[in-house]
């Protein structure tokens, strides 16, 4: 089977740096911890009966997980195995009360090329499911979903129609798709900054187009499509037979691996973070700054998921005699807040090399309400230094925020290392991170590494895309 990867997005980027920064401040005790990176994982292993006491004890604490992410990665290790009680377990999971959970079951068992029962989605009520079961080529009662197309359509929730969208050319119904590209239009033409940033990547994926996370530029797209264009499923419709498919990197893990990955879940599950992001709002930002921002955007959605709680704050940051050279909002637990401050940041001014670094540090050292009974981030996203005499400064703060237990990392929007960056987080005990040009999705990786540790950042990744793949 094919799944067509996203266009090419540079805001997975920041969204993973993001999640691996988030909890860094415990991650590498958990990862000094883990087997050698050189040791073969059990893969050899192909039924459940097999299996050594340690998968079978993980996978049953992880499949009666009070969290829903906790059973969404037992079904993705259930890919590893093609037994009969494996798949029984994958059935039981695609019924499970989390829709989440019943997505990502169905997808472990299009990947293992599993037959079902013609009818066994027709009671189906989530249509984020209903996609990944179309998606995954199994099928569903055609009728049944029409109506539910057009009542998503008749939705005045932007979010919603795209929903019916997919659900259309992931059909196989060649009425019922051509029928969706008038939504599609409604959707560019309808759709504001905020709803841009969620809904870009989705549109990218069945109309072909790069991700550009910004409304104008999709209308300028559809001024040049016309008044048709073929979309696509987004993701290749498998052909269900006995051959075999290779298990996703989460399920290629050791069995020793996957016991302390799942031992980081639990962790994670119970963590409260604060995190405050400061970025670079520069002229000279313009090609990152969307990036930046839906990777921010898809952070705030999935790390609202995983761990217990968390606060986000934003300071946003430009330079002296712009328009303004800080502009921050307080920690909030609102996702939809966030997100609204987060996408009413736009690029402009700048215009020297150094930016106003040292004030948007202050400020979120300084001016946001951090509580120390949570694990406290900030991450610093930009490509140009402090200005002349504030660098030390800068590295400073740093300094004194680790030492209250707030942890500092960078991110340098740039192939070149940025002046005094290292510095600043070498001194709040963080990691600097280089974006290097062609690596869309390095961020995530990165973030997931510090939280993790590096033998993790791979199934990390893999989990966070497929997040974004069924949960959006």
């Amino acid at each position: 089977m094919t799944v067509t990867r996203f266009a090419h997005r540079r805001w997975l980027t920041v969204a993973g740096a993001l999640l691996t920064l988030a909890g860094a401040t415990r991650g590498e005790d958990a990862a000094s911890r883990l087997p050698s990176a050189d040791e073969p994982p059990d893969s050899s292993v192909r039924s459940l009966a097999g299996a050594p006491p340690l998968e079978r004890q993980t996978l049953d604490r992880l499949l009666g997980g009070d969290t829903w992410p906790r059973r969404a990665v037992a079904a993705m290790r259930l890919e590893r195995f093609r037994c009969d009680e494996s798949r029984e377990l994958l059935d039981g999971l695609s019924r499970d009360q989390a829709w989440q959970v019943r997505a990502f079951a169905v997808r472990s068992l299009g990947r293992r090329r599993a037959w079902l029962a013609e009818a066994s989605f027709d009671d189906e009520q989530e249509p984020r499911v209903l996609r990944a079961v179309l998606r995954y080529g199994y099928a569903t009662d055609l009728e049944r979903l029409g109506r539910g197309v057009r009542f998503l359509d008749r939705s005045e929730n932007l979010e919603d129609k795209m929903l019916g969208v997919e659900l259309a050319v992931a059909s196989g119904d060649r009425a019922m798709a051509e029928a969706a590209w008038e939504s599609v239009r409604t959707i560019i033409l309808r759709m504001g900054r905020i709803e841009a940033g969620s809904l870009s990547p989705r549109l990218a994926a069945v109309t072909g187009q790069p991700d550009v996370r910004r409304h104008y530029r999709w209308r300028k797209w559809l001024r040049k499509a016309g008044r048709h264009y073929v979309l696509l499923p987004a993701f290749g419709r498998p052909v269900l037979t006995d051959d075999d498919i290779a298990p996703g990197l989460l399920a290629a893990l050791s069995t020793q691996q996957f016991a302390d990955l799942e031992v980081y879940i639990d962790d994670l599950s119970r963590r409260s973070v604060d995190l405050a992001i400061c970025l670079d709002c520069t002229a000279s930002m313009s090609a990152e700054l969307a990036g930046a921002q839906g990777g921010i955007d898809d952070l705030m959605l999935f790390g609202g998921d995983v761990v217990k709680s968390m606060r986000v704050a934003i300071v946003g940051y430009r330079d002296r005699r712009d328009e303004f050279e800080t502009k921050g909002w307080e920690f909030t637990d609102d996702i939809d807040l966030a997100r609204r401050r987060l996408w009413s940041l736009m690029a402009a001014g700048g215009g020297d090399t150094p930016e106003a670094v040292y004030p948007a540090l202050r400020m979120a050292y300084a001016k946001l309400g951090w509580n120390l009974n949570r694990a406290g981030v900030v991450v610093l996203v930009g490509d140009a230094p402090p200005h002349v005499g504030l660098g030390t400064r800068c590295v400073q703060m740093a300094e004194q925020a680790a030492a209250a237990g707030v942890t500092t990392h960078v991110i340098e929007a740039d192939r070149k290392s940025v002046k005094h960056f290292p510095e600043i987080a070498a001194a709040g005990r963080g990691r600097c991170v280089s974006l290097p040009e062609g690596e869309g999705d390095s961020l995530i990786v990165e973030i997931a590494g510090l939280t993790l540790g590096d033998r993790f950042q791979n199934a990390l990744r893999e989990f966070f895309r497929t997040y974004l793949e069924l949960c959006r």
